[in-house]
């Protein structure tokens, strides 16, 4: 079990959080006047009250315990009697809405076990860890909640708010709920839609305490500016800000693009093509199986989904970013639809280590001289024979179908060639040699790329030599 799996199957009392408490860490530490509002919608009549912080908890103590309305409360401190952005006194925190019902891959998932993949993905991905993850009946609220700033950094906090969003974007963020005028639903009070409480699912707690972070803490970690950088700028320079980050975007892109390899040189990106192409043939084969909707059956399981899994990260030659190792745990989770998020961990865990060492710096292992990628790069024929593939289903593969490791099977190809069309078999031709070039970058001899093919040793010097 993975550590952040850990974490969350040991017991932890968030039941004692409730909307007095969060108001404290929100709306404490008032100085001179100041205005809190709360939002009021009970069928479908909608109104909104504006109070002075001091009232706070005799006020939310009153709405927290409503039962057949949608309460909602403002996130920071005004000076005026409404919640325009124009008003904000003092920014108390930032916040994510994640809207994963809306995410095919996502929407069954359970507000803990998402929760904590939120929690994981922080971890890999250099964020800093939300104060608090919160059900909002439907979704999941991430918040940071903040030693207070003044409302004239209010640039800086607006632009960390989009680059929030946008790092939370795989987990279904909204983009419309990171304004400072802001109303979240209130600890306690049910989602009208379907009757579930808001309530805590995770708290980030230091000294049995909820952590409240320094404003300059979270923004450092995830922008590439300085407060001093962003902060009173004029429309001129403001302007001229946007373009530098567009400009560090871009670059910041093309970083991302090379660790997820893309960005390689052609022996890296023979096997990453290859890694693509396998990852792509095994999900159809789950399809042509019927696994994608019962479950893989015993006995097929486990080497089905190491090669599964293998061949996703291969694909992107190693890279350990988050995104994609998401991606090959939802695909792999939609196939063993019995497992617990923890068993599909398990189960990635030994070839993402490997993953993590090709990206920290240690891509390559030597076998006879030669430098392979650390994680596997088994033949066609070798797959073919491990999974046991049928002709029938060799012939439903993109990739997998050239290398079958029987003599008929390739016999059996030849004959097809001759009844081909020529345009056929000039793209025939076309894949095959692409394919004598990527066996002769993994280290194939003629001999051994012409078996896997089922063509003649002088066709695959013909395929080399025209490159």
């Amino acid at each position: 079990m993975s550590e952040v799996s850990r974490v969350f199957a040991e017991s932890q009392d968030v039941c004692g959080f409730d909307a007095g408490m969060e108001g404290e860490l929100q709306l404490g530490d008032v100085k001179g006047f100041a205005t809190f509002s709360v939002f009021f919608d009970a069928g479908g009549k909608k109104r909104q009250r504006t109070y002075k912080v001091t009232e706070f908890h005799e006020v939310i103590e009153k709405y927290s315990v409503c039962s057949d309305a949608n309460v909602y409360v403002t996130q920071h401190q005004y000076f005026r009697w409404n919640r325009q952005k124009a008003s904000v006194k003092r920014l108390s925190t930032c916040y994510v809405d994640l809207d994963y019902y809306r995410e095919e891959r996502l929407r069954h998932r359970t507000a803990e076990s998402l929760a904590s993949e939120v929690v994981w993905f922080c971890e890999e991905g250099g964020a800093p860890e939300p104060s608090a993850i919160l059900s909002s009946g439907k979704g999941l609220y991430l918040k940071w909640y903040l030693e207070g700033i003044p409302s004239g950094k209010m640039a800086a906090w607006d632009r960390l708010q989009r680059e929030l969003v946008k790092r939370f974007g795989y987990f279904g963020a909204d983009p419309a709920a990171r304004d400072a005028s802001r109303v979240l639903r209130v600890l306690g009070t049910r989602n009208q839609k379907n009757g579930e409480k808001v309530r805590p699912v995770w708290l980030n707690l230091e000294g049995g305490k909820v952590k409240q972070y320094r404003f300059q803490e979270v923004f450092d970690s995830i922008l590439p500016y300085t407060l001093e950088e962003v902060t009173g700028y004029g429309k001129g320079e403001e302007r001229l800000l946007e373009r530098e980050e567009r400009a560090f975007k871009a670059k910041e892109r093309h970083i991302e693009d090379r660790d997820l390899g893309l960005h390689l040189d052609k022996r890296q990106l023979s096997f990453c093509s290859r890694g693509l192409h396998v990852f792509s043939d095994l999900q159809k084969l789950s399809e042509l199986r019927g696994w994608d909707k019962t479950g893989i059956p015993d006995g097929q399981r486990d080497l089905y989904l190491f090669w599964l899994v293998n061949h996703g990260f291969l694909g992107f030659l190693g890279s350990y970013h988050p995104e994609v190792y998401h991606e090959v745990a939802y695909t792999l989770k939609a196939l063993v639809p019995t497992w617990r998020m923890d068993r599909v961990h398990n189960a990635l865990s030994a070839v993402y280590k490997r993953a993590k060492e090709a990206h920290q710096g240690q891509p390559w292992v030597s076998f006879e001289g030669r430098l392979y990628p650390r994680l596997y790069t088994p033949s066609n024929a070798r797959l073919v024979e491990d999974l046991r593939l049928t002709a029938q289903e060799l012939e439903q593969m993109d990739y997998l179908r050239f290398g079958g490791s029987e003599a008929a099977q390739r016999k059996r190809k030849r004959r097809e060639d001759g009844k081909l069309t020529q345009e056929e078999r000039s793209l025939l031709a076309q894949q095959r040699r692409e394919e004598a070039l990527r066996l002769q970058e993994e280290g194939a001899s003629h001999t051994q790329i012409s078996e896997m093919l089922g063509v003649s040793e002088r066709t695959v010097r013909a395929y080399l030599l025209n490159r």
